[in-house]
C-alpha cells in the first residue's frame, strides 16, 4: 500500500510538474484589406491562427504567440479566397496549409495558409 502511495505521489508530481513547465500564450487580433498587415506581428514572434471576415470585407486575424518569445517563428502566411476549396489546389501543391477559414454572406470562403519560409 505504501508502495503504491509513493508512486501516485511521485507520478501526480511528475505531471504537475509537465503542466506548470508549459509556456503560457498571449493572444491579439489585427486587422486589415489583407494579409499584407500580418507582415509586422509575424516579424515580433506572432502566429496568426484564425481569420474572420466583416460584412464590408474587412479581415480580422486572430493572433497568438508564447508568452516568453524571444525570437519570431520561420513562418510565412498569405490569404486566397474562393467559392469552392479547388482555390486551394495550387498553394497545397507548393507547401501551403490552411490554419484558419472564414465564410462570407456571399458564400465565399476566405483561407488562412502558413508555409516554412525555408
Amino acid at each position: 500500500m505504501k508502495k503504491s502511495v509513493g508512486l501516485l505521489l511521485l507520478a501526480s508530481a511528475l505531471a504537475l510538474a509537465g503542466c506548470t513547465a508549459r509556456q503560457g500564450w498571449e493572444y491579439e487580433t489585427v486587422s486589415g484589406a489583407n494579409d499584407k498587415v500580418l507582415a509586422d506581428p509575424v516579424a515580433d514572434g506572432w502566429q496568426p491562427v484564425g481569420i474572420c471576415i466583416t460584412p464590408d470585407g474587412q479581415k480580422w486575424f486572430l493572433l497568438k504567440r508564447g508568452k516568453e518569445v524571444t525570437r519570431p517563428g520561420n513562418w510565412q502566411y498569405k490569404t486566397v479566397i474562393g467559392r469552392t476549396d479547388d482555390v486551394l489546389d495550387e498553394p497545397t501543391n507548393q507547401g501551403w496549409n490552411v490554419i484558419g477559414t472564414a465564410q462570407t454572406a456571399n458564400s465565399e470562403t476566405w483561407y488562412l495558409l502558413r508555409k516554412s519560409k525555408t
